[in-house]
């Protein structure tokens, strides 16, 4: 019992005399800063304060950013024991939007903590929408115009003061707008036959002390058709014997069918063929279902060498749509803009006349109630009328779709989207 007791002085004694090894080490006082931006900030600043609470001088050895927009500074590097000091940061915005997080990853000889990673979150307001950011064409086949867009938030009265542009290679129209703090251009290449590559600048007013701009990159890409097909694909003819090779009744009747004038009108549309005088760049124009007035703008070639003129667009089956040619005047391409307008909402009344089953229907009560379930989706036809006049009575180019839901759905999506 005496030797333990012995034993424990004896230790505690040499604790007491045994060097002490003394160091510095560092404190901060803030790891994180959340920030929420203001519309007119271009910059935001902030400080990380910290002190030396060793008893020994402290080095700090570096300090590495995340991004090159965030810029980190300190006003020297040695602290002594008790020194307090801080590190300044700058983020710069540019034309970032929405929720940016940051680093400052923080080097010291502190044995204790010789690394220090500082967070900066930053949530940027969205005072602009412009789009799509890269506008893209192949060498390969001719194409029309492509849209370009910008709206600005209207409290902050952000409008465009310049659209710059290297005018020897593009050729930019602006098209009308509603709204003032809309824009809307349809830009195209002078020259479709070679790869290509150019920017367009958006120039605004916001904010005065240092106005936004944004970037938009054109370009035209090299793209060699494939041999043997006049679309870049090469065709396949089915083995013998199979449904669709020669001989077949399936064969027979597509050979049947392609007798039909405005059958092989529709192969020509729908494959791009260069053999109709005029060709959309898309053929099929979607629209989100039950929205509110929705914009589409289709560009189109003219692929006739004679002289043609357009005199009239419409859409045949959806009476809520409407087709608008637009005044582009460049040799050989058209643009057609269709407005989809809110359709009048239809009551269970219209539905239950819709769904009852016509006397010849009766026999068959059970696909009467299949079809009554069923809701088709609203498509119109694109209807280009010319001077000279196609060779089909009915000149369609293409179909305006718009998914439609059952009514219980219809209900359930207003539901979700209403304020």
């Amino acid at each position: 019992m005496l030797i333990r007791r012995f034993s424990l002085l004896f230790f505690v004694v040499a604790m007491f005399l045994m060097p002490t090894t003394s160091f510095g080490w560092v404190k901060f006082y803030e790891s994180e800063h959340r920030i929420d931006a203001k519309p007119e900030d271009t910059q935001i600043h902030v400080e990380y304060r910290f002190a030396n609470k060793g008893d020994k001088p402290v080095k700090i050895l570096s300090l590495e950013s995340s991004c090159g927009c965030t810029t980190p500074k300190l006003d020297k590097k040695i602290y002594e024991p008790g020194e307090r000091g801080r590190i300044k940061v700058t983020f710069d915005i540019g034309t970032r939007e929405g929720w940016q997080q940051k680093t400052i990853t923080v080097k010291t000889d502190d044995p204790k903590t010789p690394l220090k990673v500082l967070k900066l979150t930053v949530n940027i307001p969205v005072i602009a929408r412009f789009g799509p950011k890269t506008l893209q064409w192949t060498t390969d086949k001719k194409s029309g115009p492509r849209i370009l867009r910008f709206s600005g938030k209207p409290d902050l009265e952000i409008k465009v003061v310049e659209l710059d542009y290297d005018h020897a290679v593009l050729q930019v129209k602006e098209l009308p707008t509603e709204r003032e703090n809309d824009r809307t251009w349809a830009v195209l290449p002078k020259d479709l036959s070679k790869a290509t590559q150019s920017t367009l600048r958006i120039k605004t007013n916001f904010p005065a002390t240092a106005p936004k701009e944004y970037i938009v990159v054109v370009k035209v890409t090299k793209k060699t058709p494939v041999p043997g097909s006049a679309h870049g694909n090469a065709t396949t003819q089915p083995a013998p014997g199979t449904p669709g090779s020669p001989g077949s009744p399936r064969a027979a009747k597509k050979a049947l069918k392609s007798q039909n004038p405005m059958a092989q009108w529709m192969h020509k549309v729908f494959t791009g063929s260069d053999e109709i005088p005029l060709r959309l760049d898309q053929r099929m124009v979607m629209f989100a279902p039950y929205a509110g007035p929705q914009i589409r703008y289709v560009s189109g070639v003219v692929q006739t060498a004679d002289p043609i003129e357009i005199q009239r667009v419409e859409v045949k089956g959806l009476d809520y749509c409407k087709a608008e040619l637009m005044p582009l005047d460049w040799d050989g391409y058209f643009l057609i803009k269709f407005t989809m307008q809110e359709k009048p909402k239809e009551t269970k009344a219209d539905k239950t006349a819709e769904g009852k089953a016509t006397p010849s229907q009766a026999a068959s009560s059970q696909p009467a109630k299949k079809n009554a379930k069923q809701v088709m989706p609203k498509r119109g036809k694109i209807l280009i009328y010319t001077n000279p006049p196609a060779p089909v009575p009915t000149p369609v180019y293409g179909f305006v779709h718009q998914p439609q839901f059952p009514m219980h759905q219809q209900h359930k999506h207003e539901t979700q989207n209403s304020p």
